[in-house]
């Protein structure tokens, strides 16, 4: 079964081109609804201030291109084209995508660029990639991880110890949401869209 498709699987800053070829380059703008990284407070009182520097949501993978040459401009999209609209309702999905999935890439990138870990992170840049890739990633991946090291703050200790505080309550929020439910999973007796996420989120 499933369906025919083409994937392209883009190492960190790969992307950027192709995304705004896919989102920009035509009479129709498909900007990301959900997906958009933002930089990462220091402080509680910077938690839900106006970012200095918008972001563009006109990078954010993943987008789906459908042979009709609509496009999937998100993973909700995808998951509802998929499997159906969700059964939860958009405050299970806000609470996903604004606080345990920034958190959550927050956390786990502080995991990958630690010095010891270097070499799982240049592993996973250069999975499948040949001898000229290896040797650019070489040279650019040090400028780009110190990038990606600024954006979420994952060298800043405070910046951290408030990411760890925030999931914790956000975690607890979401294990309320799931307590609450009578039903074998999220949307009723079948797993749904919202049940893959949650899956997705926490492995």
């Amino acid at each position: 079964g499933g369906v025919d498709h083409r994937e392209h699987g883009f190492a960190p800053g790969e992307h950027v081109l192709a995304a705004l070829n896919l989102r920009l380059n035509g009479e129709t703008r498909h900007l990301s609804q959900t997906s958009r990284v933002d930089a990462m407070p220091r402080t509680p009182e910077e938690v839900g201030a106006p970012r200095p520097r918008p972001r563009t949501n006109a990078t954010a993978v993943p987008a789906v291109a459908m042979p009709d040459g609509s496009v999937l401009i998100d993973s909700w999209a995808i998951f509802d084209e998929a499997l159906g609209p969700s059964k939860t309702g958009p405050e299970f999905r806000a609470l996903l995508d604004e606080r345990v999935a920034p958190l959550v890439r927050q956390r786990v990138y502080e995991i990958l660029f630690r010095p010891d870990n270097k070499n799982v992170w240049d592993g996973l840049a250069c999975h499948d990639r040949g001898l000229v890739f290896r040797f650019c990633w070489t040279l650019a991946s040090g400028n780009l991880t110190e990038g990606m090291r600024k954006l979420f703050r994952t060298d800043d200790a405070a910046a951290m110890a408030l990411c760890l505080e925030r999931l914790d309550s956000a975690l607890d929020e979401l294990d309320a949401f799931v307590s609450d439910k009578t039903s074998e999973y999220l949307g009723g007796a079948a797993p749904s869209a919202d049940d893959l996420a949650l899956a997705a989120f926490l492995a």
